[in-house]
């Protein structure tokens, strides 16, 4: 149901395609392990807490040594490539994950302000590659 969203987090948070099918993949598994049954939660809140999921295994695939990593090739999404990793993360949690900003605070372990400004400053530099054709200066 919530599979498009998802990737799109994982594909923001990771930046390739076949990692980000790594971590869906994987996190679905956390969530309805170990019974394989589907988890006693309202439609809304299912986004959210599969995003949590997906979120851990983008951070535990970060995490891994390099050689186990599969990332082939530049970001998928090169604009928000550009985007600092705390930056994407907030985003990620935002947009795909379906969390208000002081959800996405707790899950990310900063303070609610601080993932404001991460969205805040997110968009204002992704709405600066937009002005000017996707060159904006850093």
């Amino acid at each position: 149901m919530h599979g498009t969203l998802l990737f799109s987090l994982a594909c923001t948070v990771l930046g390739d395609e076949q990692e980000a099918l790594r971590a869906v993949s994987l996190g679905m598994v956390d969530l309805y392990s170990p019974s394989g049954a589907r988890p006693a939660i309202t439609e809304d809140a299912s986004l959210r807490a599969a995003a949590r999921c997906v979120y851990e295994r983008c951070r535990a695939i970060v995490a891994e040594p390099s050689s186990q990593r599969t990332m082939v090739g530049p970001p998928l999404m090169v604009r928000l490539g550009d985007l600092a990793r705390s930056q994407r993360d907030a985003l990620a949690m935002c947009v795909f994950g379906g969390h208000d900003y002081r959800q996405a605070a707790a899950l990310l372990g900063v303070a609610p302000d601080v993932v404001a400004r991460l969205l805040t400053s997110a968009l204002q530099e992704l709405g600066g590659h937009a002005a000017d054709g996707g060159s904006a200066g850093r």
